[in-house]
């Protein structure tokens, strides 16, 4: 199992250790309900091959993808190794090629559809700074208005632009959601607690910023500050974004999905 080997160390830094990581981020995704059938796509880049970038295959579900299953594609969007032999969605390569050639940092990114995400998307003030995971992405937040399908070259460009140089997290307008990383440890807990954020934010029904209690702006600049830098435990051991939850994530698979890895 690749658990004890994340656990030593879980951003291993080889062509197989990335595709396990776009292996398990799939089928996390799957497990939480954070995918949309054969839509969602994910992007984990490749050590030592610079501007190339691995993507889930188009035509499986979340849930079936394995590390070998993994696309590779180079930096102009040509498919460098088929992985099993699967397509790929079209603008999986448009979105995930324009971040990874303006983010070089990003070292993976998820695009979703999920209903949360969507729904506060669509809301005039997008996300609110209501809770302690909203507050994880005070400042480094995006937007990015609805466009259509992302087919062509010019869209994923305006995508990236939208992200900017800083911002961890975007809202799509009436579209879906978009996480990056360090690494699939920091993509996966930003978007799942970005999904978990525009939850919370909907349980409020139709009420605005005037009628919530939300702590004063400097309290919420700290707060994403000190959630962007990671975790310490009681023994003041620090562990970038992500780093902490990973290896949990992966016994889970292990116990729910066994052969994930395979």
């Amino acid at each position: 199992m690749v658990t004890e080997l994340v656990m030593q160390n879980p951003v291993v830094g080889t062509v197989i250790s990335a595709r396990r990581d776009l292996a398990a981020l799939c089928r996390l995704m799957a497990h939480f309900g954070l995918d949309d059938i054969t839509s969602t796509h994910l992007s984990v880049l490749v050590p030592e091959r610079p501007g190339h970038y691995l993507l889930n295959p188009y035509g499986m579900m979340l849930a079936e993808v394995t590390p070998g299953d993994a696309v590779e594609v180079d930096a102009d969007g040509t498919i460098v190794d088929p992985g099993n032999g699967w397509p790929l969605n079209k603008t999986a390569i448009v979105i995930h090629g324009a971040v990874h050639r303006a983010r070089p940092e990003v070292g993976a990114a998820i695009h979703a559809h999920t209903h949360a995400g969507i729904a506060v998307g669509a809301l005039p003030e997008g996300l609110l700074p209501m809770s302690q995971w909203s507050m994880k992405f005070v400042e480094r937040t995006a937007y990015h208005d609805y466009d259509g399908a992302a087919r062509a070259g010019g869209l994923g460009e305006a995508i990236a632009q939208d992200l900017g140089a800083a911002n961890v997290v975007m809202l799509l307008r009436n579209h879906g959601t978009l996480a990056v990383g360090d690494d699939a440890a920091a993509a996966f807990i930003r978007l799942y607690y970005l999904e978990q954020a525009c939850k919370s934010q909907l349980m409020l029904g139709a009420r605005g910023a005037d009628a919530l209690m939300l702590p004063p702006p400097a309290m919420q600049k700290r707060a994403g500050f000190e959630q962007n830098q990671g975790t310490l435990d009681h023994r003041r051991d620090f562990l970038p974004v992500g780093h902490r939850e990973w290896p949990a994530l992966l016994r889970l698979l292990d116990r729910t999905q066994p052969g994930w890895d395979a």
